[in-house]
């Protein structure tokens, strides 16, 4: 039996470029929000982004963890992905209903 590749089949290059792209925007819209922030969240925002991250995750001994700014930038894009848990990071307000 073959050994499997990383994708087989593989994924269409314009698949990969959606990706690649969405990817990219995420970042961005990370950096934005956090560039909101006061001086003092974002000292906040980054010391508990990556103490929750090196506190949660299980890394095979050995391996290097990720730099912190990857760290906070990766914690900020999911709390944007679901504004409505997050809404001090995300700046969720909820819309009124009409009456």
């Amino acid at each position: 039996m073959p050994e499997p590749t990383a994708v087989d089949p593989p994924l269409p290059d314009a698949l990969l470029t959606l990706f690649a792209n969405r990817a990219a925007e995420r970042r961005q819209q990370a950096a934005e929000r956090f560039g909101t922030f006061t001086e003092r969240e974002r000292v906040l925002m980054k010391e508990a982004a990556v103490m929750g991250y090196v506190q949660g995750t299980r890394h095979p001994k050995g391996d290097d963890f990720p730099k912190d700014s990857w760290i906070l930038s990766t914690v900020i894009e999911a709390c944007l992905s679901n504004p409505d848990l997050y809404r001090t990071i995300s700046g969720y307000v909820e819309e009124a209903e009409d009456a």
